[in-house]
């Protein structure tokens, strides 16, 4: 997701925060249309069965896609052009071990294009995106253990359907997490899911220092329940929590006192993404406490996302939502020192899909009224610290999914 702004103007507060960087960072029918709508909005969808025999099945899938940026995203210059080569690839197995019940396990790796000096290549490498193995108990639910999102992900993922513009009012959307063990169950229109985090450093947590945090434990719960068809579709309505606590021996050096870190969400849909009108509506908040006399005092984040989509018979689909964000934070030690930005966007996607394997697209997002200067309160030339706002982006890419 694009989020480059906040890291321009949490630079130009590095001499209040005396050289520490604070970094706050800001998912038809059955058919072909449904998978190919499903493989521009997630990974790993498609995919070539290898090997089916006894219970015991592999597959293995990806995608390659070629995209042009208008401006940051594409790693030539904050103004220039560029065209970004990314790739993934995935394997996935499944083999029954009882009646009724089945292990899976499932990788995902980011590929690199081979060019260091890209913004969107990271390294020349593969890097793990999802990593995890499992027990499906059938329709007594699921376990599995290892890489990925926390429950709560299944809250804000509604949205969650842009490639590069979204994601501005969400803010676990790209909040994978290593040492994780998670149990879901699904039936009858309910949806019930709880993970446990286990202590690891580094573990990606949005909008944190460096958007990240060393864990000691950390758990989340998410309910949900999905109507029968109402008039055009179904209506879910979800809600989650998460709980992250930070290590005793980092609170002080590498976290700037940060204790812990909650994050509440509600989500609310009408229709289905691959079928016809879909609405979607996002809230999600994260506080972040520090422990008493840290360099920070608090810290919180607050998001909406409202969405509305249609998709055709023929292929095609289009979006649009209305994306908001309010960022706030007050430093420590009784000082008066406090800050505040709103960012407001306005993403729109234009997707075509030719068939199961490949989709063209085109997206922009649109400045709706976000904060052109910071609101600054206790510093010393407080009216000297600007945004510098992106207004528009522009990008249209093509992906080949195998």
């Amino acid at each position: 997701m694009y989020n480059g702004a906040p890291q321009k103007i949490l630079r130009k507060l590095r001499f209040f925060f005396c050289t520490i960087t604070l970094e706050l960072r800001f998912n038809m029918k059955k058919s072909l249309l449904a998978l190919a709508i499903a493989a521009f909005a997630s990974s790993a969808v498609s995919a070539a069965t290898v090997y089916d025999k006894d219970g015991t099945s592999l597959e293995v899938g990806g995608r390659v896609q070629s995209v042009y940026y208008s401006t940051q995203n594409g790693g030539a210059g904050n103004n220039d052009g560029s065209i970004t080569n990314t790739a993934r690839l995935n394997m996935s197995g499944r083999s029954e071990i009882a009646p009724g019940i089945a292990a899976f396990g499932f990788a995902e790796w980011n590929v690199a294009d081979g060019d260091s000096n890209e913004a969107m290549s990271n390294d020349e490498t593969m890097s793990a995106r999802d990593q995890y193995i499992g027990v499906d108990f059938g329709k007594f639910g699921s376990v599995l253990v290892g890489r990925t999102f926390d429950s709560l992900q299944k809250v804000i993922e509604v949205t969650d359907i842009y490639e590069d513009m979204g994601g501005n009012g969400i803010l676990d959307d790209s909040d994978r997490r290593a040492g994780q063990i998670k149990y879901t169950w699904e039936g009858y229109g309910v949806l019930a899911s709880v993970s446990y985090q286990s202590a690891k450093d580094h573990v990606a947590v949005e909008d944190a220092i460096n958007d990240e945090m060393n864990v000691e434990s950390g758990y989340a719960v998410a309910l949900g329940y999905t109507t029968p068809t109402i008039g055009f579709g179904p209506i879910s309505v979800k809600v989650g929590y998460s709980y992250l606590a930070a290590q005793d021996d980092a609170k002080y050096a590498l976290s700037l006192g940060l204790d812990n870190m909650k994050e509440y969400a509600a989500s609310v849909t009408w229709g289905n993404l691959s079928e016809g009108l879909y609405l979607a509506t996002v809230y999600d908040q994260r506080k972040f406490d520090y422990i008493e006399k840290s360099f920070i005092a608090n810290h919180s984040v607050k998001g909406i996302e409202a969405l509305v989509g249609y998709a055709f018979d023929n292929g095609l689909s289009l979006r649009a939502s209305w994306q908001y964000k309010r960022v706030n934070a007050e430093l420590g030690f009784n000082t008066n020192y406090q800050f505040e930005y709103i960012v407001r966007k306005v993403p729109v996607l234009v997707n075509y899909a030719f068939n199961q394997n490949f989709n063209i697209w085109a997206e922009a997002s649109f400045d709706a009224g976000s904060d052109k200067q910071l609101s600054a309160k206790g510093f010393v030339n407080a009216a000297n610290i600007e945004r510098d706002e992106d207004h528009s982006h522009v990008a249209i890419g093509a992906r080949y999914t195998f």
